[in-house]
Protein backbone atom coordinates (compact mmCIF):
# COMPACT_ATOMS: atom_id res chain seq x y z
CA UNK A 1 0.00 0.00 0.00
CA UNK A 2 1.42 3.39 -1.01
CA UNK A 3 0.31 6.71 0.28
CA UNK A 4 -2.03 8.97 -1.13
CA UNK A 5 -0.72 11.97 -2.89
CA UNK A 6 -2.07 15.45 -1.76
CA UNK A 7 -3.82 15.45 -5.31
CA UNK A 8 -5.71 12.13 -4.79
CA UNK A 9 -8.79 11.99 -3.33
CA UNK A 10 -9.19 14.31 -0.51
CA UNK A 11 -7.79 17.92 -0.45
CA UNK A 12 -4.69 19.13 1.68
CA UNK A 13 -7.22 21.48 4.06
CA UNK A 14 -9.55 18.22 4.51
CA UNK A 15 -6.58 16.26 5.21
CA UNK A 16 -5.14 18.94 7.66
CA UNK A 17 -8.32 19.04 9.43
CA UNK A 18 -8.27 15.26 10.12
CA UNK A 19 -4.92 15.28 11.50
CA UNK A 20 -6.30 17.97 14.13
CA UNK A 21 -9.24 16.58 14.96
CA UNK A 22 -7.25 13.38 15.64
CA UNK A 23 -4.61 15.70 17.68
CA UNK A 24 -7.27 17.13 19.74
CA UNK A 25 -8.78 13.89 20.43
CA UNK A 26 -5.57 12.53 21.83
CA UNK A 27 -5.04 15.84 23.31
CA UNK A 28 -8.19 15.60 25.71
CA UNK A 29 -7.01 13.16 28.42
CA UNK A 30 -3.77 15.21 29.09
CA UNK A 31 -5.69 18.76 28.75
CA UNK A 32 -7.93 17.40 31.80
CA UNK A 33 -5.52 16.29 33.92
CA UNK A 34 -3.85 19.56 33.69
CA UNK A 35 -6.77 21.52 34.52
CA UNK A 36 -7.33 19.99 37.51
CA UNK A 37 -3.56 20.93 38.74
CA UNK A 38 -4.38 24.39 37.36
CA UNK A 39 -7.90 24.70 39.43
CA UNK A 40 -6.11 23.66 42.49
CA UNK A 41 -3.63 26.01 42.12
CA UNK A 42 -6.21 28.40 41.33
CA UNK A 43 -8.07 27.96 44.60
CA UNK A 44 -4.99 28.24 46.32
CA UNK A 45 -4.22 31.68 45.36
CA UNK A 46 -7.30 32.93 46.02
CA UNK A 47 -7.26 31.63 49.58
CA UNK A 48 -3.98 33.30 49.81
CA UNK A 49 -5.66 36.32 48.69
CA UNK A 50 -8.09 36.16 50.87
CA UNK A 51 -5.74 35.89 53.91
CA UNK A 52 -3.66 38.73 52.97
CA UNK A 53 -6.84 41.31 52.24
CA UNK A 54 -7.71 40.93 55.68
CA UNK A 55 -4.09 41.30 57.12
CA UNK A 56 -3.29 44.21 54.88
CA UNK A 57 -5.34 47.27 55.45
CA UNK A 58 -6.54 48.96 52.38
CA UNK A 59 -6.01 52.80 52.51
CA UNK A 60 -9.59 54.50 51.76
CA UNK A 61 -10.52 58.03 50.78
CA UNK A 62 -11.78 61.05 52.77
CA UNK A 63 -13.04 63.86 51.00
CA UNK A 64 -9.44 65.20 48.93
CA UNK A 65 -7.12 63.16 50.99
CA UNK A 66 -6.21 59.85 51.44
CA UNK A 67 -6.55 57.76 54.86
CA UNK A 68 -3.78 55.12 55.77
Amino acid sequence: MTAARPSDGHPLWVRALAALVCVSLAWTPWALTWGDAFSDAAAAGQAAGASARELVPVPSTAGQSVVM
